[in-house]
């Protein structure tokens, strides 16, 4: 018999408020970087120095994302943790060049040492858990006291990131870091003078992981790092609003063109942009982005004396030279966006069979 004093519940109902409900920080002007300013638009950490308020804040969905990414972030410091190897997380640090804008950021993990394996195991026997993800953290240990035993393993600093099935190759396939991410633990690099970091990624969909080393010595690294600090300094201090992003960028690491992250992720994309929604920005260009590189590829084909499978040599059709008559219009630099395409054919990265070619009989 039911008793009236209980009643039913959702426990996903609540945990999915909460993953939404996170607090919002105060939008109020400041005179710093973060360090994840370092890869956005400009014009987006300028009006964010600004304290300009946001038309479009980081919506239901976005929440989430964030806090799936905390999840994961959360599983590499029980990684950590419980091979003996943590030294500290979420370490607040600074760094300024003199004349530039102060950065500061929360590297995520120092790890290293020598391993304390006994402590490790007594900490999996008392944590609660289920008893699968126990016995993964014990083969866990097992392997790194087979692997290190009681070598002293260098102190690194580690940043976690997550990514979607759609990244996650892209990393595998460039095997390194972005731009971004690259500087970003650099940041914690030179802020505590720490040789060596280490950016890893995390697939969301299949737990596939990547790691790749940055080094303080690295002076590429270090030089894009400073020249944004320089650049967003310059704005900041001359009061010029940074020129708006193209809705439509190549990426030179897939040799193709593609919707732009900035643009469709911006805190201000109906001020700057005029879309309401990611969605709307996206429906506005997947077409001219598909005609783009269509019209691309079949380019390069004809360039490359490619034929049909019977044997005809590929030639433009009228929709590819119209694209590329649009394309030469809106990318000045068509000349190289091809030569990069093509080397991305001569590697066989693009064959025939994918979208190069498109309609090819």
């Amino acid at each position: 018999m039911k008793d009236d004093n209980t009643m039913s519940w959702s426990f996903f109902g609540i945990a999915n408020l909460a993953a939404t409900d996170r607090p919002v920080r105060e939008i109020k002007p400041r005179d710093y970087l973060w360090a994840t300013d370092l890869d956005k638009a400009p014009i987006d950490v300028y009006h964010a120095l600004l304290g300009t308020v946001p038309t479009n804040p980081p919506n239901d969905r976005s929440m989430r994302k964030f806090h799936a990414g905390d999840i994961w972030e959360f599983y590499a410091y029980l990684v950590l943790y419980f091979a003996g190897i943590l030294k500290s997380s979420q370490d607040r640090l600074t760094h300024q060049y003199p004349g530039l804008l102060m950065v500061s950021g929360r590297q995520d993990f120092i790890a290293g040492g020598v391993g304390d394996w006994t402590k490790a195991r007594e900490a999996i026997r008392l944590f609660p858990m289920t008893d699968p993800i126990k016995e993964y953290f014990t083969r866990l240990v097992d392997l790194f006291e087979k692997e290190f035993g009681t070598k002293e393993l260098n102190e690194i600093v580690i940043e976690c990131k997550s990514v979607g099935s759609f990244m996650f190759p892209r990393y595998e396939a460039t095997q390194k870091p972005s731009k971004g991410h690259s500087k970003q633990i650099f940041h914690y690099l030179i802020s505590q003078q720490r040789n060596e970091g280490h950016v890893t990624y995390i697939s969301k969909d299949d737990s596939l992981m990547l790691e790749f080393p940055v080094w303080l010595s690295d002076k590429n690294v270090e030089a894009d790092y400073k020249a944004s600090i320089e650049l967003l300094t310059n704005y900041y201090n001359n009061k010029i609003e940074p020129p708006k992003e193209e809705l439509i960028v190549f990426q030179e690491d897939t040799g193709s063109f593609s919707k732009n992250w900035r643009v469709e992720y911006s805190n201000y994309l109906t001020m700057f942009y005029g879309f309401e929604t990611p969605r709307d920005y996206s429906d506005a260009v997947k077409g001219d982005v598909s005609l783009f590189n269509r019209s691309l590829k079949r380019a390069v084909m004809v360039d490359m004396g490619k034929t049909t499978p019977t044997g005809k040599p590929i030639q433009l059709t009228k929709n590819n030279l119209d694209g590329l008559e649009k394309l030469k219009a809106f990318f000045p630099d068509y000349n190289k966006y091809f030569a990069i395409a093509k080397d991305f054919a001569n590697k066989g990265v693009l064959d025939e069979d994918d979208e190069i070619g498109g309609d090819i009989s």
